[in-house]
């Protein structure tokens, strides 16, 4: 049944039933209430870049009803159910390639009626990791109370941080 307009919200149909003399029932209506179709979710962000062995998140939400609830995908359709629920955050995306790669997840709303809307689509940049520094020289020798200088070098436009241990959080020198 295909809502046709705004007010077209009812349709109302009628059964009789004939027997073999020709004879009829009298009628009885079967109503069908038909519920508007439901609008593509709306997903923040829409686009996302993640680092190698990152994480990304998303959040689906519908312009005008609160009440639905959200079903992520790996397909534009069909495909396997991912997550149910408003945040959905993936597993963690890697690329080894040398270049950006893509992941698409796809996110429908379904209201309590099971109205289903169409998917709309999150992508996921996995950007890959930059290649390690190389450090001259390696290893200097000095002696106590002296100090000594070593060079980084990699692709321009990235940032070295410096760490005096190797589980450290906080670098001791950013240049």
């Amino acid at each position: 049944i295909v809502q046709s307009d705004a007010d077209d919200l009812t349709r109302t149909y009628y059964v009789e039933v004939v027997d073999t003399a020709g004879c009829r029932s009298l009628r009885v209506p079967a109503s069908a209430v038909i519920i508007p179709s439901l609008s593509i979710p709306i997903v923040n962000p829409a686009v996302t870049t993640v680092c190698n062995g990152g994480q990304a998140t998303f959040t689906a939400s519908h312009p005008l009803d609160s009440n639905l609830t959200f079903y992520w995908y790996n397909a534009s359709s069909g495909g396997s159910l991912l997550y149910v629920g408003d945040t959905f955050t993936t597993g963690t995306l890697t690329n080894n390639n040398l270049v950006n790669v893509t992941k698409n997840y796809y996110v429908e709303a379904r209201d309590s009626n099971g109205c289903v809307s169409p998917r709309n689509m999150a992508t996921a940049v996995i950007t890959p990791s930059p290649d390690a520094p190389v450090v001259t020289p390696p290893t200097n020798v000095i002696c106590n109370n002296s100090s000594t200088q070593f060079v980084a070098e990699s692709l321009n436009g990235v940032t070295f941080n410096w760490y005096d241990s190797l589980l450290a959080d906080t670098p001791i020198f950013v240049g």
